[in-house]
């Protein structure tokens, strides 16, 4: 199969979506043709064979950054024809795979629950401010009929879907983020915890 996997960065010491989506690349691509639409890339595997489509990249905004991938992504997209395209941020592109991975909506209706006092303390109102004003692109792909199917990496998140989002519970699968077993074993977490615990006390 052709399979398009769609993220803002790919690679590198980043976050969690950026090692799902490496890790399933790189685990696909030996039996599948596999392409990664990225704004910022970070090869760590010259040799393999994945074939990468760099969108632009043009302002320091995230707010606008947002915008430009969301629409950009779509025409980059429409260039090829792929089996499966798997979405893991918000993209103009309709009836794709979609990896949810937080809806703005309900975090922002879970800060209602806390002492509104300590969190203008705590959190910087534009960090809020931009989720409010991102939230239709960024929840886009998760409304009904604009998807193939949704993946929730969580419980909670696919319990948000149905009543935020209203997405139809048979569109959506619940699958937690894999990780790499031979990476992430009992031994390496304690040798982990011994060398913090010498380093912090």
């Amino acid at each position: 199969m052709r399979i398009a996997f769609v993220t803002q960065r790919y690679g590198g010491p980043g976050g969690g979506i950026e090692r799902v989506v490496e890790e399933l690349a790189k685990r696909f691509c030996h039996e599948h043709e596999v392409h990664v639409y990225a704004q910022s890339i970070v090869r760590g595997d010259e040799h393999l064979p994945i074939y990468y489509h760099r969108i632009p990249f043009r302002a320091r905004s995230w707010s606008l950054n947002q915008v430009l991938f969301f629409f950009l992504s779509y025409f980059y997209l429409l260039r090829h024809r792929y089996d499966i395209v798997h979405l893991h941020a918000p993209s103009l592109y309709r009836k794709g795979i979609v990896t949810c991975h937080g809806i703005p909506q309900a975090a922002l209706l879970r800060l209602r629950q806390f002492d509104q006092a300590l969190l203008r303390r705590e959190v910087p109102f534009k960090q809020i401010r931009r989720f409010i004003f991102m939230r239709p692109i960024i929840e886009y792909n998760f409304k009904r009929g604009r998807h193939k199917h949704v993946i929730a990496i969580s419980s909670t998140i696919y319990e948000d879907l149905i009543t935020i989002c209203k997405t139809p519970p048979e569109h959506i699968s619940f699958i937690p983020n894999g990780f790499d077993v031979q990476r992430f074993t009992r031994v390496s977490r304690v040798m982990a915890r011994q060398k913090v615990v010498q380093q912090f006390g």
